[in-house]
């Protein structure tokens, strides 16, 4: 494959800064912004190695980049990350544009550690965190240790087999105080697991995960998850910030829900796809360690290349991002459903424009898309080929804007490593 071909732009979007070639870098999830308020500094994890699943003995740097210069800043090492979510690394809230906060591991626990850009000064909390809230003084965090036995993103440095069970009584989601370090479970995932329970829940693995507050920190999103690390079903619940007023995303029988994106506080969207058996067992073979897992992938993808286009869509049409009134019920198919492919979406605050992304399509290519709400139009800003489709150590792009919404920025492996790129979107042409 040509360099030229590896990825392409739109021609309303320019690359304004790419993380250098000598190492492997990237930021992680889609619903927080590496750049700091003022845009200058983008944070990021710096990795000596690529292509393979993180191990226990692995460390990551955390740091910067000095986008006037360019210039690398180290704030910490790690050992608690891995390839979708990092370290949890991320901005420390409106009223402290200088701090970043990220987890890392002491001995057999894992914890989270403040770092001030400015003064170097450094503090550690004795909990790691997974959602900060908007204000910067507080976060939920979940039991990582637990989720080293779940088919959940977690961290490899600790194994504690008391966790290995179905459900342990003290795993769920935690409320942390940032500022005085003291945590206190907020939701115990036995009690999740016993609403409104069906017999498919019974003796399977239960754990609660994907974290996100919605934009004035009222209310927050989580994913319950139950089976084992091939085979899960999902429900979405949203929540008060004090664990009450559960709701739960009916359907979840009939649909798979995965990614979730607050586009105001009372309105988000899931992505829903119809649950049909080949594709679950299609995606344990994706998530699985068998030998054969390559054959399989690319006997899947070339039937699917002598497939009519006309049954593809069909089936395509039963999934899509679906716009669920908090609270209340799924009101629509965001375009019709011609945003048919599961990404990572997330909003403008004026909530006209939904950034997302495609996994790798037949060719390995993902696809970077915007979707105007008020048009009800679909923009393509550009594809980007990648080497890791598969397996934890995937390069999906995770979109997001940057706080002023003039850039966006994205993960990405089109030169054969993990990196970054920070995009210049002139939203004239959109508009």
């Amino acid at each position: 494959m040509r360099r030229s071909d590896i990825f392409f732009l739109a021609s309303w979007v320019r690359v304004v800064f790419a993380t250098p070639p000598e190492h492997s870098h990237f930021f992680g999830y889609y619903n927080q912004s590496p750049l700091n308020p003022e845009g200058r500094h983008l944070l990021a994890h710096r990795v000596s190695f690529d292509g393979r699943n993180v191990e226990a003995s692995d460390q990551a740097e955390v740091g910067y980049f000095d986008l006037q210069d360019g210039s690398w800043h180290t704030l910490g090492v790690t050992r608690a990350f891995n390839w979708q979510q990092g370290a949890m690394l991320q901005w420390l809230g409106p009223d402290f544009p200088s701090r970043a906060i990220y987890n890392d591991q002491e001995g057999d626990r894992f914890v989270a550690c403040v770092a001030d850009v400015a003064s170097g000064f450094r503090r550690t909390l004795p909990h790691a965190v997974y959602a900060v809230h908007p204000s910067g003084r507080s976060a939920l965090g979940v039991r990582f240790e637990r989720h080293y036995f779940c088919r959940a993103y977690h961290y490899e440095g600790v194994r504690d087999d008391r966790w290995n069970v179905p459900i342990h009584p003290e795993d769920g989601i935690l409320a942390i105080d940032l500022e005085a370090g003291e945590a206190r479970l907020l939701l115990r995932t036995a009690a999740i697991a016993s609403f409104d329970p069906t017999s498919a829940m019974t003796g399977v693995s239960h754990w609660l995960e994907h974290l996100m507050w919605n934009p004035s920190g009222t209310r927050f999103g989580f994913l319950h998850r139950y089976g084992n690390h091939t085979s899960f079903a999902t429900r979405v619940f949203t929540a008060d910030a004090d664990g009450t007023r559960l709701f739960c995303l009916p359907g979840h029988t009939e649909y798979s829900f995965t990614h979730m994106g607050w586009r105001d506080d009372s309105t988000f969207v899931n992505y829903a796809v119809k649950s049909k058996p080949l594709a679950k067992a299609y995606a344990s073979i994706l998530d699985s360690t068998n030998p054969l897992k390559a054959v399989v992938v690319r006997a899947c993808r070339a039937i699917k290349r002598i497939i009519p286009r006309d049954f593809v869509d069909r089936r395509r049409a039963e999934s899509g991002y679906a716009l669920v009134r908090d609270r209340e019920r799924v009101e629509r198919l965001l375009s019709n459903g011609l945003l048919r492919r599961d990404g990572h979406p997330s909003w403008t605050r004026d909530g006209r424009y939904m950034l997302t992304d495609t996994y790798a399509d037949e060719t390995g290519y993902r696809h970077l898309l915007l979707y105007d709400a008020t048009a009800d139009r679909v923009h393509s800003a550009g594809r980007f080929f990648s080497p890791f489709n598969g397996g934890g150590y995937r390069c999906d792009l995770h979109p997001r804007f940057s706080r002023d919404e003039k850039k966006i920025i994205i993960d990405t492996a089109h030169t054969g490593r993990h990196q970054m790129l920070v995009l210049d979107v002139d939203w004239r042409h959109l508009r």
